[in-house]
């Protein structure tokens, strides 16, 4: 059986490429074990390897909200291994995540295709405090085992070669999920998974990110690469996610003086998510800056990504809100920080902001694969005299 998709009111929530590389393409995050490292390929791809036994590298996306009653479609495509025999190897790619990757929350969920040892699985994932599974080995595909019997007359048994699949569900609490294999450009239904009770584990927040991952389990003198391509997720519809404009003015005591501007940088104050929301988007985050008796100092404001602090913030937990902040005075590095926004204020209060405010939409403040959250930090200077005093307020976008 296979299956051309008839919905042509699909609507792309994320579209991964690799153009130019994987550095330039800032939807990416990894994690790194051992030896392991990515390297980008000129052919619209990253490769991801594993040399020595206990190597594991994950390249990973935000994470999307799925809307719970729309379809979803999930295109994947990549190697999943370059090696003949695969056996020592684990790989993965779907849209999922993983405990035993998290320090600050915790569980896996997700679906997900799997090779182990050269053998194919499809996967469920699920549990709040752990990985639970449901996995499916080829053998048993429920459509098509592709074994060169079923409907695709497609026989797969090499799996170092370039695959696409396609993963598509709806609102998971009662429909299936479908899992996809496309040969010469038609997609195959190779296995449905029906509704299990555990299912309300697993989606109910439908909060996935695009994931792919490689691990060397065993002593095997061979590198294994996984080549990981083109992939994305689409939905039915219309994709509006709820948004709230929020604005904190940080209070009278944190009111302070900034220095000349030096090649010595302190933070004027720094926001981060909480961690309960620590898998939350926030956007659109902007400074306010008023400076006292500067009709002759003009002033720079900058908003740095992920400082290095020399001493630790002290955080506040801002209310009805998913982030807190901090104002705590320290030098900071930003030697390997990315300077995501810049701000002149003239002598007339006047406010000149380098970037676009619907650029700043796409300067988004979430965790790394571990859970641990962005931090921006906002750093204040005068350009002439030594010193004025500073009021400062911000905003910024949630997304839920």
């Amino acid at each position: 059986m296979f299956s051309i998709n008839q919905n042509t009111n699909l609507n792309d929530i994320v579209n991964l490429n690799f153009v130019y590389d994987d550095e330039s393409n800032t939807q990416l995050k990894y994690l790194k074990l051992g030896n392991a490292y990515s390297l980008y390929d000129c052919c619209d791809n990253v490769k991801l390897n594993v040399i020595d036994q206990g190597d594991y590298i994950v390249s990973q996306t935000q994470y999307y909200i799925l809307p719970q009653e729309k379809t979803k479609i999930i295109m994947l495509s990549g190697i999943l291994n370059n090696l003949e025999d695969s056996t020592g190897f684990t790989s993965r790619i779907g849209i999922f995540d993983d405990h035993d990757d998290k320090t600050v929350d915790t569980g896996g969920n997700g679906i997900y295709i799997e090779l182990t040892d050269n053998k194919l699985y499809l996967v469920i994932r699920y549990g709040c405090t752990e990985n639970n599974e449901l996995r499916v080995e080829q053998s048993c595909f429920s459509r098509d085992k592709l074994d060169g019997f079923g409907p695709s007359r497609y026989k797969l048994t090499r799996f170092n070669q370039l695959l696409t699949f396609r993963i598509e569900f709806n609102n998971t609490l009662r429909d299936s999920i479908k899992f996809f294999i496309y040969h010469n450009n038609i997609p195959y239904l190779i296995h449905t998974i029906q509704v299990c009770p555990n299912f309300v584990f697993c989606f109910k927040p439908n909060l996935f990110p695009i994931r792919f991952s490689i691990k060397k389990n065993a002593d095997n003198v061979n590198t294994g690469i996984m080549t990981q391509g083109p992939s994305s997720i689409q939905i039915e519809g219309d994709y509006k996610l709820h948004k709230v404009l929020k604005y904190h003015r940080l209070s009278t005591e944190l009111e302070t003086v900034c220095g000349k501007g030096t090649d010595i940088l302190y933070s004027f104050f720094s926001i981060k998510l909480k961690d309960q929301y620590n898998r939350a988007v926030i956007r659109n985050f902007e400074p306010y800056i008023y400076s006292q008796n500067s009709s002759d100092n003009p002033v720079i404001i900058e908003v740095y990504k992920n400082v290095i602090f020399t001493d630790p913030l002290d955080w506040v937990q801002k209310p009805n809100s998913m982030i807190e902040y901090s104002s705590t005075k320290t030098v900071i590095d930003t030697t390997n920080s990315e300077l995501i926004m810049v701000i002149y204020m003239d002598k007339n209060q006047k406010m000149y902001n380098m970037q676009e405010k619907s650029m700043c939409y796409e300067n988004i403040l979430t965790s790394n694969i571990a859970g641990v959250s962005d931090i921006f930090t906002v750093v204040i200077a005068n350009l002439q005299s030594q010193s004025g005093r500073v009021h400062a307020s911000f905003s910024f976008v949630e997304t839920s």
